[in-house]
């Protein structure tokens, strides 16, 4: 059902996608096609979640910036909302040793839960520092199941009506959720990641007061290892596609042909090894 349902989006967000990229900054259409692809990533992101779920799979972590990733989590969550976010980072933080996919992705389920909270706007505070094992005990709203070691400490501090004392206990349990909008997965995802990467999430609320989600991560002295910057690049040649569903192929033919390619589409392997002995035959 997922790998069907990713195809369908693949096909909705390639189109708006293309959409946006023909419309100028200032045109007014162009703010509704950005938060229509804005709400494409979130449906991706909400697929992805359900494979989570129900797989459980188990992290592959690496040495993590974890401050770009909470950047980017909730740079995704708030798009096209009214919904501001301000930073306070301490400086000299080490890296942690996660999976950045899964980590991203309960960030982002936290920043989520945050802009629905705030349905009329406001202001999603994320703080990033360091708790070294021995401050732990005298920290409160510990998770209780936390080890004896070094973490990285994320809270988001939302300014909604906070939650309901009769949920509050029972929020990380996997389809509660206490706004209308809510799925329920969300944060029952998030404590399965953090569980998983031996790292926990914490959680304090009044009503009226907002409510603060402190996730904490295990830091790591191995060194990060330098991403190259994704950049969209322009090129010639010939590519050739298959894919067995028509919307996909003709997604990525249009992709390809405003990059500069020119790009031959196919629906299965038959059709792709006769194309490419074709093409070579021809030389």
């Amino acid at each position: 059902i997922a790998h069907d349902f990713n195809n369908i989006m693949t096909e909705i967000m390639g189109n708006v996608s293309l959409v946006r990229m023909s419309l100028d900054e200032d045109n007014e259409l162009y703010q509704a096609v950005s938060r229509a692809e804005a709400a494409c990533m979130r449906a991706r992101e909400l697929s992805r979640q359900l494979l989570t779920f129900s797989k459980g799979g188990d992290p592959n972590p690496e040495a993590t910036n974890i401050v770009s990733l909470v950047r980017e989590a909730v740079r995704m969550a708030t798009a096209g909302s009214n919904v501001v976010s301000t930073f306070t980072v301490e400086s000299s933080l080490p890296a942690a040793l996660v999976d950045p996919g899964q980590m991203i992705q309960c960030f982002n389920n936290i920043a989520i839960n945050a802009v629905q909270a705030m349905e009329q706007g406001g202001t999603l505070f994320v703080s990033i520092k360091r708790i070294r094992a021995e401050d732990l005990v005298h920290r409160r709203n510990i998770p209780v199941d936390l080890e004896k070691a070094n973490y990285l400490t994320v809270e988001f501090r939302d300014t909604g009506p906070g939650i309901d004392p009769r949920y509050i206990d029972r929020i990380f349990d996997p389809y509660v959720s206490y706004k209308a909008a809510g799925s329920g997965l969300g944060l029952s995802i998030c404590y399965s990641i953090l569980k998983r990467h031996k790292g926990g999430i914490s959680v304090k609320s009044k009503p009226g007061s907002g409510a603060v989600f402190t996730v904490f991560i295990r830091e790591t002295t191995a060194p990060v290892k330098d991403v190259e910057q994704s950049v969209i690049r322009m090129g010639k040649g010939s590519i050739l596609v298959m894919d067995d569903e028509y919307g996909v192929r003709s997604v990525m033919d249009n992709m390809l042909r405003r990059l500069g390619y020119e790009p031959t589409t196919c629906p299965d392997g038959k059709d792709a090894l006769d194309i490419l002995r074709s093409s070579r035959a021809q030389g």
